[in-house]
């Protein structure tokens, strides 16, 4: 068994996306130590079959020539769905090895990725305020002058993640703390974190949206649980070309991302509300942005 945390990589209808994503993290120190589970769904319908059948394929050649510690594939029988896809599989490697490492297929990981995560899943393990490991930063104008070679937030990241069992067990899938939740002022603390996420957690609950990142992100808001992030990136987001089921298109998150492989200095330090407050701005921009280019196809399709 490999003594490194283990890796969970999820991919859909997307070859040349899970290629790359491999490929990059097959580059990793550390991957030759690193058990990688890649679950990959079924069709949602039959217009995304062939592409599911074309990455199917790939994923069984790659199998053979893999440069990992371990490599087991769960090809899934029918249509899962990204939440339950990751919900199920993330829960399945807790289980077994009490901590995890999740990377989807549109994400590129830097040399160093595996090592920062391992590190910070250390590091942090025991320092119960911590809920997640991200790898993602936004690209924050605040950073420029950081001292630290990482920040806290309240808010948690989905590009890059880590987490181990104790803090995965917090999540509230089923949202049964919602209506406490919405009488209490958390809720526009919440808000604070990144406009509209409070209209999320309303979808979800009126079956609208079915998304495991935003329950993740209030379960551990409401735990009073911190996400570690980078000052600089271990991953780099490829899905935003109109490829993706939830990404349309932008560069708008673009940035630099590590090319240092000579570690990164941990420490646990205070909630940075400057830079949680700057990146709650970035996320509202992006959201604005995707309306415009919403209304902007729209236009252009008339």
């Amino acid at each position: 068994m490999s003594q490194l945390a283990p890796a969970a990589v999820f991919a859909y209808r997307r070859a040349d996306k899970i290629q790359s994503c491999l490929e990059a993290l097959e580059k990793n120190l550390g991957a030759d130590k690193t058990a990688v589970f890649l679950y990959a769904d079924g069709a949602k319908d039959e217009n995304d079959r062939p592409d599911v059948e074309r990455t199917r394929e790939f994923i069984s050649r790659y199998a053979g020539r893999h440069k990992f510690a371990d490599f087991t594939v769960c090809f899934r029988e029918r249509n899962m769905g990204l939440a339950n896809s990751i919900i199920t599989g993330v829960t399945e490697i807790m289980e077994r090895y009490g901590r995890a490492i999740v990377v989807e297929d549109d994400l590129i990981t830097s040399a160093d990725f595996l090592s920062y995560m391992n590190g910070a899943l250390s590091y942090y393990e025991k320092k119960k305020e911590i809920g997640e490991i991200s790898a993602f930063t936004h690209p924050l104008k605040g950073l420029k002058s950081y001292e630290h070679d990482v920040y806290m937030t309240r808010k948690a990241e989905c590009w890059g993640w880590a987490t181990w069992k104790d803090r995965w067990e917090l999540a509230d899938w089923e949202m049964r703390s919602y209506a406490a939740f919405k009488r209490s002022r958390q809720d526009r603390e919440f808000e604070k974190l990144q406009k509209g996420i409070n209209n999320m957690l309303k979808q979800q609950m009126e079956g609208k949206l079915d998304s495991w990142a935003v329950r993740w992100c209030y379960s551990l808001f409401v735990n009073d649980k911190l996400t570690v992030y980078p000052k600089v990136s271990r991953t780099r987001n490829i899905g935003f070309d109109g490829s993706g089921v939830h990404c349309g298109r932008t560069d708008r998150y673009d940035g630099e991302i590590s090319t240092d492989i000579g570690g990164c200095r941990f420490e646990l330090l205070d909630v940075d509300r400057r830079l949680e407050k700057e990146a709650a701005k970035f996320e509202y921009v992006s959201l604005f942005q995707k309306g415009v280019n919403y209304i902007k196809r729209l236009s252009h399709k008339r």
